[in-house]
């Protein structure tokens, strides 16, 4: 998948879009599904995203929560695209969780929006869950982390 996207010069508007079909599906089936050991696997995350001490090793916890929330969802082939997604995702969060952490946005409303999708997900309500990933997914600003990526 990644090779198809890279040979066919996808762009980081396409990955955005892709990945927003994919988590708001796989958050509105994590809250139906959770269990309390997948809702502290997620707050754990959280964690050490938030103690965690530059924008690199942020960003890994980042994609590690879009994964969790993914494999909760129980869906083999949407877990198994989203990993086939990850060398290009990758690039792509650090750009948005750097531009959160130096730049506009802060990286404390990265911290209240993760929290947001947890509770809903641990309350089991599958629509605020797919609101909060919305909300935190519509807050990428893809222009920026384009010209991010095109600058280095």
């Amino acid at each position: 998948l990644s090779l198809s996207f890279i040979l066919s010069h996808g762009t980081q508007q396409e990955l955005y879009e892709m990945r927003s079909c994919l988590e708001l599906f796989a958050v509105r089936k994590a809250a139906d599904t959770a269990s309390p050991t997948d809702i502290l696997a997620l707050r754990s995350n959280l964690k050490q995203m938030m103690a965690a001490e530059d924008a690199s090793s942020k960003a890994v916890f980042d994609r590690g929560f879009h994964l969790e929330i993914v494999r909760i969802a129980g869906n083999t082939l949407l877990y198994n695209t989203m990993e086939n997604l990850s060398y290009l995702m990758d690039r792509f969060i650090e750009r948005s969780v750097r531009l959160s952490y130096f730049e506009g946005d802060s990286i404390e409303n990265i911290y209240k929006e993760h929290e947001a999708i947890i509770s809903a997900t641990e309350h089991r309500s599958a629509q605020t869950a797919e609101d909060a990933m919305k909300k935190h997914l519509g807050k990428i600003n893809v222009p920026m982390i384009n010209d991010a990526i095109n600058a280095k």
